[in-house]
């Protein structure tokens, strides 16, 4: 049976117990990058380079406890995090895997089937296998591959990094962006802050501005797709969850 990752806080050390299944040497290698120069200007590093294997096999990682951003907070710091997520884009690429990306869409699209056959969420699964399929080729930058606020932290000199390397991996630098160009296009982020953000980024990478980014669009269809499944499972009845369901039958009809 697939278990997700957990953490648990013991005084000022972070256990993170991965995921059954995780990758030993992809995950080495992650941990390896967040521990060195100059990725760990935006990564947050590891208290140790490498996993640790638990009696039942899954594996541990262990980190210093930070403050993590609040993600309900009135004020999100939205430029300071789209400065931080162009940051990490503009690094020298490391020698890892594809981001864990397509993994998570694969996962969101078989928990989809699990939801309530028969039912409106039927077309989750459909519209995950969907994009699948139509998964982009290219891309070599460094991507966090689930960047969000909640996995972001303040340094003891208030530097903003970003935590979680089990995702890290090369690709297209919009699908870090995706979540957010996902929510503003469905109206769950407000205008301002969707400009903040990019302000920021493009603040670090101004040829992005010259860009027209017409690659955000699939990154926002699955980012989009994966928050609704997960809210579908958290709490099917919640304002939040109809929402995002309608959006995904709008991408689909």
């Amino acid at each position: 049976m697939y278990k997700r990752s957990e953490t648990v806080t013991l005084d000022d050390v972070v256990m993170v117990k991965h995921a059954s299944g995780t990758d030993a040497d992809l995950l080495t290698a992650q941990l390896q990058v967040a521990s060195a120069d100059p990725w760990r200007n935006a990564l947050l590093s590891p208290l140790r380079p490498a996993p640790i294997p638990a009696p039942d096999g899954r594996l541990v990682t262990l980190w210093p406890r930070i403050n993590k951003l609040d993600a309900e907070e009135a004020k999100p710091p939205w430029r300071e995090f789209g400065e931080l997520l162009a940051r990490l884009h503009r690094l020298p690429i490391p020698d890892l895997q594809p981001h864990g990306g397509r993994a998570r869409l694969a996962r969101s699209a078989t928990d989809a089937a699990a939801l309530h056959p028969g039912g409106p969420t039927d077309i989750l699964r459909q519209l995950g296998l969907s994009l699948m399929r139509s998964w982009p080729d290219g891309g070599n930058r460094l991507v966090h591959g689930d960047a969000h606020l909640g996995n972001c932290g303040r340094l003891a000199d208030g530097r903003l990094v970003l935590l979680r390397v089990e995702n890290l991996g090369l690709g297209n630098p919009a699908w870090d962006l995706g979540l957010f160009a996902g929510l503003f296009g469905a109206g769950l982020l407000a205008d301002a802050d969707w400009g903040t953000l990019l302000d920021g980024y493009f603040a670090r990478d101004a040829e992005a501005r010259r860009r027209p980014w017409p690659e955000l669009d699939h990154p926002a269809r699955c980012h989009l797709l994966m928050a609704a499944v997960a809210e579908q499972r958290r709490d099917y009845t919640s304002s939040l969850a109809a929402t995002l369901l309608e959006t995904c039958v709008r991408m689909v009809n």
